[in-house]
Formats: structure tokens, sequence, C-alpha cells
């Protein structure tokens, strides 16, 4: 990639090409690589903080789910979701909370529901 870029950019800028050559090939990768992460859903699109924070959330689920057990003679009814699960309802709830309406500050709760949790019933 060095000596490719190094070729180019002697036959296009002449002697200045030995350091604009080089310098131009690393810009666009840079560029490229950073919008590739973007586009494709990397980690530059979420919230870094839900990444840190998704894993600990889940331990903290799994030991209250297995006290609870121990205190139900062993049952644990819960299903505990995955962590891409945790990090997405953090991710969306950090977007919603920027967001203003008509000047008000929103008030956020979120509850995790499986489908079968979530119908109502008439």
């Amino acid at each position: 990639m060095i000596f490719i870029s190094l070729l180019g950019g002697i036959s296009t800028f002449g002697m200045l090409g030995v350091v604009l050559g080089p310098v131009l090939v690393a810009t666009a990768q840079g560029l490229l690589t950073g919008y590739v992460r973007f586009a494709g859903g990397g980690s530059m699109n979420g919230y870094r903080a839900a990444t840190i924070a998704a894993p600990r959330i889940l331990a903290h689920f799994e030991r209250h789910a297995e006290s609870r057990g121990r205190s139900a003679g062993g049952v644990v009814s819960a299903v505990l979701p995955g962590v891409e699960t945790i990090e997405a309802m953090i991710d969306a709830a950090f977007w919603a909370s920027l967001r203003r309406e008509e000047g008000y500050v929103p008030k956020i709760s979120l509850a995790l529901l499986s489908p079968d949790q979530s119908r109502v019933s008439a």
C-alpha cells in the first residue's frame, strides 16, 4: 500500500508526492473505514456507554434472579435478556432522552417483557 501510494504521489505531485501520496492514501483509508463502520452499524453508531454497561447490568439481573430463585424454593421463572438486548434498550433510552418536545424534557420508563407478557387481556 505504501509503495503504491509513493509511486502514485510521485507521478502526480513530483517529489512532493513522496509525502503527499501516503498522506492522502492514509486519510482516504481512515475516512472509508469510518464510513463503513458507521453505515454498517458498528460501534460508532451506538452509545458507547451502553456497550460498557450492558454486561454489568446483565450480571446484576443474573444475581437478582438467582436470589429470587433461592427465596422461591429454587424456581427461577425469569427469562433474562441478552447483552445485545440490554445494550439496545440503553441506546434507545439515551437517544430518546436527548429529544425535546415543545421544550419539555422527556421522562422515560423502560420495561423488558416477553411478547406473551405484553399482551393485554380484555
